[in-house]
């Protein structure tokens, strides 16, 4: 009977690494967050349909059945990221207030934030603690997909790199209920896959809130985007 080889430890589908420069420390406990992904609940729940999907010959059903399989599993990816996909990004995310977490998407060219970047984010975040009346320090995380090494290297599935994604900003949740600050509308148009999201809009997800604001160099380059973006924030806060 063949021996079948198998890990000792989880295999790792993302890669967080710690951003310079460091602001403060966020305590990190065990994922069980919903956060409000919408569709990868079914990544999440179910698997097995990620093979499926990858598998170059799907089940059929029937012979005369398994050309429509067919075209239905080519069809489902694109369906899935509501014609907006991302097989490679690069987030930074942070607990920045209590009950608030900052998600922003890096450009491709850029790795980390510009020192001008990271001022603007840091006044936007005291600007949100002084009117919440909280001093949370914290600490920026970047994760990245695929990772640039390991197994998942060679994995560049939108689908998987959302699933990714949503377990990184659970165990940065934990048992919180978080309402998330998104940087980038084109972004957040691909992680909750929804195409009609646009920037300065206030979704509601039960006691939670999803904020979707301009990408960084439309939002900290123009006053008005800056205005605008306050005037959404400071009733919720």
């Amino acid at each position: 009977m063949p021996k079948v080889w198998l890990p000792k430890q989880p295999l790792m589908l993302g890669r967080a690494s710690r951003l310079q420069p460091q602001i403060g420390r966020v305590e990190i406990a065990e994922p069980l967050l919903d956060v409000a992904i919408r569709e990868i609940e079914a990544v999440a729940a179910a698997p097995e349909r990620l093979q499926q999907r990858s598998s170059a010959m799907p089940r059929p059903q029937s012979k005369l059945a398994e050309p429509q399989a067919a075209q239905q599993l080519k069809a489902r990816p694109e369906q899935s990221t509501a014609g907006v996909s991302l097989t490679s990004f690069q987030v930074l995310a942070a607990l920045i207030a209590p009950g608030w977490g900052l998600l922003v998407h890096l450009p491709k060219s850029q790795n980390q934030l510009t020192a001008s970047q990271f001022v603007a984010l840091e006044k936007l975040v005291d600007a949100m603690q002084t009117a919440s009346r909280s001093h949370t320090v914290f600490e920026l995380t970047r994760f990245q997909w695929p990772p640039r090494r390991g197994l998942a290297a060679s994995l560049n599935q939108a689908e998987m790199g959302l699933a990714a994604l949503k377990g990184f900003l659970h165990s940065m949740a934990a048992k919180q209920k978080i309402s998330w600050l998104v940087l980038d509308d084109e972004f957040a148009r691909f992680c909750f896959q929804d195409p009609n999201l646009q920037a300065l809009q206030v979704l509601e997800r039960g006691e939670q809130r999803l904020v979707i604001a301009p990408a960084m160099e439309k939002l900290f380059n123009h006053d008005q985007s800056k205005r605008a973006l306050w005037q959404l924030l400071k009733p919720l806060l």
